[in-house]
């Protein structure tokens, strides 16, 4: 059943006649037990007297026989036994009376004759191998008949008869003998069969029930009753055959009543689709009818507009006058709507593709014969833009090139692959054409960025010369002079946007070295902190021995070894109030008796170390750890409260703090080495910035 046809209720003709089956099995066993000799002549005595004797056949005549079996014999396939022996039988019965039939005659019975026997030759290899396979026939129906495999068994059976009858004399007896002892276990595996066919047919009448109180689409419910059938069909005669049958039928009948609507809307959408088919080959023509309007178009139910457009036609039409990209997007949209608008009736498909694709041939045709003139003004381009590439007057190339560029946007598509061919080819030949130009933007770029590279080195500089220590700081005077009358030389106008942010980063790192250098320690301040400095050293290294002592006996040791004479013989700071905290922490060192007194006095001095921290931090407005934040918060309200900070310090008040923390924090000890290495970077940090 086709898509566009409506499919009518499937019917079944009820079998009515006798179990076929078992009447072959019953029929192809021929083979009788043998009687005893009395009893058979017994027989043969009661049919001679109670039957009359048959009318004696008519004689044989010769010149009838002889005919019909040269006609036949050359034909006859020596596979046909059962033919074979009686056109011998034909041949010996004519020949007994061979003096009757003559000469002629005679010659042409014995050549027959001898025919005959060369087949009956050929035939007795035959019926050997057909022997075979009947054996082979007859373990495969015995296997069939253990696993209850009555499909297969009657299979099997059916072609152990058909051999059988293509042998004869003793193996068709030693065959039909073997194929009878199946008999009866046939005859019973068939009746098993017919009852199985008989539940799997009320299992299917049930199926058929369902479905009618099913909502399946009108569709599925169609192809399942259409193989309720094919597998009823399958199932062959069952006991209640009629009966069952027309309980199905009826069911059936009922089951496809839906799908009579179905289909009946199935067909008016297929009119409606064909209306809209129709109205897409209409549109086209009309199309091509505006292109080719000297082309005539047929009137009539289905048009003919297969013939495609001259070269004539084509070559007339005026330059640009056929957009190929709108083209492209008719033949997309027909398409589509072809493809939607179905199905429609089978009987009109032909000629409504004919008209179609008749039209979308000739505008696919123009299309081409566009793109193959577009494809010949871009190779015209490309030409004309290689030639470019020698030309001496780089400018003039340039603005040929420019033109050239304008002329390719105008020109309409060609295929992809030749629009990426034709495309690489003219930019590579307008690459080469700009390529002078390029040169001299891409050294000019090179030199900009090894300029800017320059500067920003000579800015790592002088941001290294502001981190080194005081004393080396001063002695980078010149260094800085020099570095900043480079940087002055080194910046060029042409850097535009980075320009403008070197020469901040410049003029910040200048005011901060230039303040540093007003700031620096005079002489008698750097004597003051190197004193202070020294003191410090000599006192840090015994604490930090004395806290990583195991015990108390080993501290005691090192505590007791005589360090007065080393430290009287270090100079003093002659500041009273520095020399009074370190004579303090050296005094500590004889008075301390415990490993755990000084770890406490280490604490101690480790919270003095860190408030001034925080305390530099705020003033110097950076950051401070997390872990300090509410310190500082308490910090910064006590100052507040007590009017600290309402006018900001003077560069000047800043330096001179920075340098009244450095030594006070000098005076702290002992501190444990991890936090006291925290607690100096961030005053170092501090005293950067305040600088």
């Amino acid at each position: 059943m086709s898509l566009n046809e409506t499919p009518a209720a499937p019917t079944e003709v009820p079998v009515t006649k006798p179990d076929q089956d078992k009447q072959d099995i019953e029929a192809s066993s021929t083979e009788k037990a043998p009687e005893p000799a009395a009893e058979q002549e017994h027989k043969q005595e009661e049919k001679e007297t109670t039957k009359p004797k048959p009318a004696a056949k008519p004689p044989l005549v010769p010149e009838k026989e002889l005919p019909v079996i040269e006609q036949e014999l050359p034909k006859l396939s020596y596979k046909k036994t059962e033919r074979l022996y009686e056109i011998r039988s034909i041949l010996n019965k004519l020949l007994s009376n061979a003096e009757a039939m003559g000469e002629e005659l005679s010659a042409k019975a014995n050549e027959f004759k001898k025919t005959v026997a060369e087949k009956l030759e050929k035939n007795i290899e035959f019926q050997e191998n057909i022997k075979q396979s009947t054996e082979a026939l007859l373990e495969s129906l015995k296997l069939a008949l253990e696993e209850g495999n009555s499909e297969s068994a009657i299979k099997s059976w059916d072609k152990i008869q058909g051999n059988i009858s293509n042998t004869s004399n003793r193996i068709r007896e030693n065959l039909q003998k073997q194929a009878n002892a199946y008999k009866a276990k046939l005859t019973e595996l068939r009746s098993w069969k017919t009852f199985a066919s008989t539940e799997k047919k009320k299992e299917i009448i049930t199926q058929m029930e369902h479905l009618i109180e099913s909502r399946m689409h009108a569709a599925d419910r169609s192809k399942h009753i259409s193989n309720m059938h094919q597998e009823w069909k399958s199932l062959g005669r069952s006991n209640q055959n009629e009966q069952l049958w027309k309980t199905f039928k009826t069911l059936s009948d009922k089951a496809y009543e839906p799908c009579k609507e179905y289909f009946k809307q199935r067909k008016q959408q297929m009119v409606d689709n064909l209306k809209e088919r129709r109205k897409i080959c209409d549109q086209l023509e009309v199309e091509v009818k505006s292109l080719f309007p000297e082309k005539a178009q047929d009137e009539g139910s289905e048009k003919d507009v297969t013939a495609p457009p001259s070269a004539d036609e084509i070559k007339t039409e005026p330059r640009g006058s056929v957009n190929i990209t709108a083209l492209n997007k008719l033949l997309s949209a027909a398409e589509k709507d072809w493809k939607h608008f179905a199905p429609i009736e089978q009987s009109k498909i032909k000629s409504l593709q004919k008209r179609f694709y008749g039209s979308v041939n000739q505008l696919r045709k123009l299309r081409k014969h566009a793109q193959s003139s577009s494809a010949k003004l871009k190779q015209d381009c490309v030409a004309a833009a290689q030639a470019l590439i020698t030309l001496e007057d780089n400018k003039k190339a340039m603005n040929e090139a420019k033109r050239l560029q304008q002329e390719w946007k105008k020109i309409g598509p060609t295929s992809y692959k030749e629009d990426n061919k034709y495309w690489a080819e003219f930019r590579a030949a307008c690459d080469k054409i700009f390529e002078k130009r390029d040169q001299v933007s891409n050294e000019l770029k090179q030199n900009l960025k090894q300029a800017e590279q320059d500067l920003a080195k000579i800015l790592e500089s002088l941001a290294a010369i502001f981190e080194v220590d005081d004393d080396s700081f001063r002695k980078s005077r010149n260094e800085y002079k020099d570095l900043s009358q480079e940087f002055s030389n080194a910046l060029d106008p042409r850097l535009k946007q980075q320009r403008g942010r070197l020469l901040d980063r410049f003029n910040n790192l200048k005011r901060k070295i230039d303040s540093r250098y007003k700031t620096l320690p005079d002489k008698k301040q750097q004597q003051l902190k190197k004193a202070v400095m020294d003191r410090a050293n000599f006192l840090e290294k015994i604490e930090i021995e004395l806290l990583n002592t195991k015990d108390d006996s080993q501290f005691q040791e090192i505590r007791k070894q005589s360090r007065e004479s080393a430290w009287e013989a270090l100079e003093s700071s002659g500041n009273a109030k520095l020399d009074s905290a370190l004579a303090d922490r050296f005094s500590n060192l004889s008075s301390t008796d415990s490993i755990n007194s000084m770890r406490k006095l280490a604490s101690s001095n480790e919270s003095k170390f860190r408030l001034l921290c925080i305390q530099s931090e705020i003033r110097a407005n950076i950051d401070t750890p997390s872990a300090d934040q509410s310190q500082r918060m308490q910090l910064q309200l006590q100052q507040l409260q007590s009017g600290f900070g309402k006018s900001k310090p003077e560069p000047k008040e800043n330096a001179k703090h920075a340098f009244g923390i450095e030594l006070e924090a000098m005076c702290y000890g002992p501190i444990e080495n991890a936090p006291l290495q925290e607690l100096r970077q961030r005053l170092d940090n501090a005293v950067k910035k305040l600088l």
